[in-house]
């Protein structure tokens, strides 16, 4: 099992931060089909609530109602951060060029990276 160093604290306040990069990355990297834009713009609002639901510890760093537990939160994105790079490869957008498919590869690698080292139980 890998050693978990990144705080649930930081993790959450990641999650809030990539939310305008998944919601206007198509934009910064010139897509122009919806479906290799539209996983991550779905990401992206989902990430978002679910982070409101999300039990990051004692310390509350957000406003929200702590449902889901982090192990939960870090299973979804785990889940959705791989169903996002998977999509330029699912449409076959990837053949339009490497930002129909680099951006989505790097968010995938992200996503799965702190989902595997995010702390599980924060406090």
């Amino acid at each position: 099992m890998p050693k978990r160093f990144v705080p649930a604290e930081v993790h959450g306040f990641l999650d809030f931060m990539t939310f305008g990069l998944f919601m206007n990355g198509a934009t910064i990297f010139r897509i122009k089909d919806g479906p290799s834009k539209t996983p991550s713009q779905l990401m992206g609002a989902a990430v978002v609530a679910y982070s409101l639901l999300t039990d990051y510890g004692s310390k509350k760093p957000f406003i929200g109602l702590p449902v889901l537990s982090m192990k939960q939160h870090l299973q979804l994105d785990a889940v959705l951060g791989t169903w996002v790079g998977l999509a330029p490869w699912v449409t076959g957008s990837w053949r339009n060029g490497w930002n129909y498919w680099a951006p989505q590869a790097f968010a995938t690698i992200g996503e799965v990276f702190f989902a595997v080292f995010t702390e599980i139980d924060p406090d």
